[in-house]
């Protein structure tokens, strides 16, 4: 499953996706990539950032991070979401990651794409 937002995420598929349930106590695996398979991280900064960005993400909206990587062109995520809201979590998450890169770089393109 992949997450809509942030710095322009990519779900791959010909298809239409099917609707996603959220649910109290819910596990997801988030996965987010660059558009048109760019690097979304410009640099060991960036990348520093997004974990921070996690961490907060993490605080505001109760959701718990069991794991992390973040590869050159995209990133996984395994959370747990005991207040049903993954949308809103990680649609906060990858805006506040693309407004942080974009005025680091002077850009105002998306960054990754996804669902």
């Amino acid at each position: 499953m992949a997450v809509a937002g942030l710095c322009g995420l990519w779900y791959g598929g010909g298809m239409a996706r099917q609707l996603r349930h959220h649910t109290a106590g819910g596990w997801y695996h988030i996965t987010a990539r660059g558009m048109g398979r760019r690097a979304i991280f410009g640099g060991d900064r960036d990348r520093e950032h997004f974990v921070e960005l996690l961490a907060e993400m993490a605080g505001r909206y109760g959701v718990v991070l069991h794991a992390y990587v973040l590869m050159e062109n995209h990133y996984h995520l395994l959370i747990e979401t005991p207040h049903a809201n993954a949308n809103r979590a990680l649609r906060w998450l990858n805006v506040s990651c693309a407004a942080w890169f974009n005025a680091k770089h002077r850009r105002s393109r998306k960054r990754l794409s996804g669902k």
